[in-house]
């Protein structure tokens, strides 16, 4: 008999008592040569008792570890996994357990990188937005760099890391680790995607993300704190396309993607009076003048506009913040 592949499925957890059961329960459904590795970041409430029930099944790995933040427990899951396969669950969500072993079986099928599922998103209202790739791509095996490119070109960009399971032995290749505390995921998907040689695209919903307003993101909307982690994530999504051979246009959506951020943290900053930061208009200059070059008339407009956007603010913004021209 064939032996199962492993796959291995982190699940940072802090102060979730409200919602781990429900989502450790989903991921033990799952008829599958699995792992669950739940990293607890240092939990406070009755995280902990509530996983106490789980304590008797041998397919769980409980890890805790001082409060780290998300991107720290999840670089602890995956230094201590083992299986084939690597998939993300946040500890407020679930999965559908039919569909997840459907995408994990034709991710396997395809000898793929990275595979891309589509997710559930529950708001606080009742409301539920599908989010998954636009038709054109459904059901294909496409180049990173070219299904990064299209995902942006077609607004279907998901950057969010439970959005996708990975193949182990390309992880360890690439050997990235998730950085910062909000927008995490979205540096993190992006440097994957942008170096996988092949992702297997679904249109199967596998996931449940539920927006709640306790959240990490959505309780730092308009901070400071939230404004120096884009600004970061800019940053390192700079240095990252020059430090990658990028075709010209996955190289044109990233510095859309980048001039979106600066815009983003900027925005935020100057919203909170806030002008200590520290940003290279030169740079800014140099990113739109590259996808201009180009001949996608979407991207253009999109840096034009985040272009003049970003220069208004740095303009308008008290002279105390860094900034070349």
């Amino acid at each position: 008999m064939k032996i199962q592949p492993l796959i291995s499925i982190i699940v940072p957890v802090y102060n979730s008592e409200l919602y781990i059961e429900e989502c450790i329960s989903s991921i033990l459904r799952l008829n599958l040569n699995k792992e669950i590795i739940i990293v607890d970041d240092g939990s406070t409430d009755l995280t902990l008792k509530k996983l106490e029930q789980f304590s008797n099944k041998p397919e769980i790995k409980l890890i805790q570890q001082l409060h780290g933040g998300v991107s720290s427990a999840r670089n602890i899951g995956l230094l201590k996994s083992v299986g084939d396969y690597i998939g993300f669950v946040d500890s407020d969500d679930t999965i559908n357990v039919e569909q997840f072993e459907l995408l994990v079986a034709l991710f396997i099928r395809s000898d793929a990188d990275m595979a891309m599922g589509g997710t559930n998103m529950e708001f606080p209202n009742g409301k539920i937005e599908q989010r998954k790739a636009y038709n054109h791509l459904m059901n294909s095996i496409i180049s990173g760099q070219r299904c990064f490119a299209q995902l942006l070109q077609g607004d279907s960009f998901i950057p969010f890391a439970v959005n996708y399971i990975f193949r182990k032995e390309f992880l360890n290749k690439i050997n990235i680790q998730f950085k910062y505390l909000i927008s995490e995921d979205d540096l993190w998907v992006t440097m994957t995607m942008c170096q996988a040689n092949h992702i297997f695209v679904s249109n199967i919903i596998h996931y449940n993300y539920l927006v709640h307003r306790g959240s990490l993101t959505t309780s730092n909307i308009d901070t400071s704190f939230k404004a120096d982690n884009l600004l970061g994530v800019a940053k390192s999504l700079y240095l990252f396309s020059e430090q990658i051979k990028l075709c010209a246009e996955t190289k044109v959506w990233l510095y859309c993607k980048i001039l979106y951020t600066f815009s983003a943290a900027i925005q935020i900053y100057k919203t909170n009076g806030y002008c200590n930061y520290n940003i290279s208009s030169n740079q800014i200059k140099e990113i739109t003048k590259y996808v201009l070059s180009f001949t996608d008339m979407k991207a253009k407009r999109i840096a034009i506009t985040y272009y003049y956007r970003i220069m208004y603010l740095i303009n308008s913004t008290n002279n105390e913040a860094n900034y070349d021209y």
